[in-house]
């Protein structure tokens, strides 16, 4: 993708959830979800959990005769204790995935995704997860998360909720959990998942949300929503484990399926504006009405921004890196106003240049931040991180990978490299004139 083809050149939770979250880790996270039971006398704790690929060691599987049979090892244990420090159940589930090859380290990594329902007499309990790796001997390891189950207090009352994704159609069965600790990522689209149980077989359930969030930078001002659209199901909703003690394989998904049907209890989707939120931590209050009855929750929750480019991360760099696309008035505006100030600057530059402007997630800046990353990582020299200065990175950020590159070593003559775009035609030819690796652009040919 060439970015001049967009951009112009010139240049802990409380409620019902307390304490379910998990702690924050780029390799693994879990949610402990309440859930009601259709026994008064028991209730169900729904985990879901998340592994990153790469938390496991890639090695030769030494019991096969294969060159390219390698494996990854581990093992899942999940215990939940009572408040007398006794277990009160416990799984245990074996991870054995197969590659024709060790990944590269560059590739993007799968996710390992789980579920297991417990069901457990009402009660506080404490969450003991351990992720280890076989191979190893690394290991996840966490006490400390509790979670409160009950059954339904009175004649209507409301779960504790998942975030799930939205259902392809209005009355759809399915539901699949976005499944991040109990918090989101930026840009994901989605909702929350309740189980509501009411005094009667017929009637409407409403709901009515008011979230807030605070951005982490919080000169772009509080962000404030409010609704009252939902999809009801009349039926139960439950987890859907996945099968067998064994996982072999990555992807997948966690989901919820509704079994429609008469009875006291309905499934509610509450949908919510989550692809307009931005990174930082939100509070969501609903209010669900039945018959004149009324049961009101608050949840907190964070937005998270899963694989944000590093130069993002660093404001002055960011805007260092527009130079490329910015013009010089624009590049002097946000350099001489004041932190504050150019924060909303920035982030208005990057409006005006938004595909899709109802969404706080903006593809094109990450994309073009994604390649400032790589032209950091492939064509910094020493210990400057400048790559994104150079010729080679400049054309790198605006036109991507080329589809041809090719270096070329003639006596004589100083070193080149050669880049060829064949839906630009163009082919761009830089040189290293002082043979010290910066290669400076020279010539640009039309094809």
């Amino acid at each position: 993708m060439a970015l001049l083809v967009v951009i112009p050149a010139h240049g802990q939770v409380d409620g019902p959830r307390s304490g379910t979250r998990s702690q924050p880790s780029p390799l693994v996270s879990f949610e402990a979800i309440p859930w009601f039971s259709t026994d008064s006398t028991t209730s169900l704790i729904n985990i879901h959990y998340r592994i990153r690929e790469d938390f496991f060691v890639v090695l030769r599987n030494i019991e096969s005769m294969r060159p390219d049979d390698f494996l990854a090892r581990g093992v899942v244990l999940i215990e939940l204790f009572n408040e007398q420090d006794v277990s009160a159940a416990r799984h245990i589930r074996t991870i054995r995935l197969q590659k024709r090859q060790i990944p590269a380290t560059q590739e993007t990594p799968a996710d390992i995704q789980g579920a297991v329902s417990f069901t457990v007499p009402p009660g506080t309990y404490t969450v003991h997860f351990n992720v280890e790796d076989r191979q190893s001997e690394r290991t996840f390891l966490s006490r400390d998360q509790k979670v409160v189950t009950r059954p339904p207090v009175g004649p209507f009352d409301a779960s504790a909720p998942a975030f799930v994704l939205p259902p392809s159609r209005t009355a759809d069965s399915v539901f699949s959990v976005l499944n991040h600790g109990t918090d989101v990522y930026f840009g994901e689209r989605g909702g929350q998942l309740f189980l509501v149980k009411t005094p009667a077989s017929s009637g409407t359930v409403t709901a009515r949300f008011s979230l807030t969030l605070q951005p982490e930078q919080s000169s772009l001002g509080v962000q404030e929503f409010t609704g009252d659209s939902l999809a009801v199901i009349s039926g139960r909703t439950d987890l859907q484990p996945r099968a067998g003690d064994t996982l072999t394989a990555s992807g997948g998904t966690v989901r919820y399926i509704a079994s429609p049907g008469p009875g006291p209890w309905r499934t509610v989707f509450l949908p919510l504006p989550l692809e307009r939120l931005l990174p930082g931590r939100a509070r969501i209050s609903v209010t669900f009405g039945f018959q004149g009855m009324q049961k009101s929750y608050e949840y907190a929750f964070r937005v998270l921004w899963h694989n944000q480019p590093a130069s993002l991360r660093n404001m002055e760099l960011a805007v260092d890196a527009l130079e490329h696309i910015a013009s010089e008035d624009e590049m002097a505006a946000l350099r001489s106003f004041s932190e504050a100030r150019a924060i909303r600057q920035f982030h208005e530059f990057w409006r005006k240049r938004d595909p899709d402007t109802t969404t706080a997630y903006n593809e094109l800046m990450v994309e073009y931040y994604r390649r400032v990353d790589e032209a950091i990582r492939l064509y910094s020299r020493g210990n400057d991180a400048n790559g994104y200065k150079t010729d080679r990175g400049r054309i790198f950020i605006l036109y991507g990978t080329p589809t041809e590159s090719r270096r070329m070593f003639t006596p004589n003559r100083s070193p080149r490299e050669v880049w060829t775009y064949v839906s630009l035609k163009r082919r761009f030819v830089f040189e290293d004139q002082r043979r010290n690796g910066d290669y400076r652009l020279i010539q640009v040919e039309h094809l």
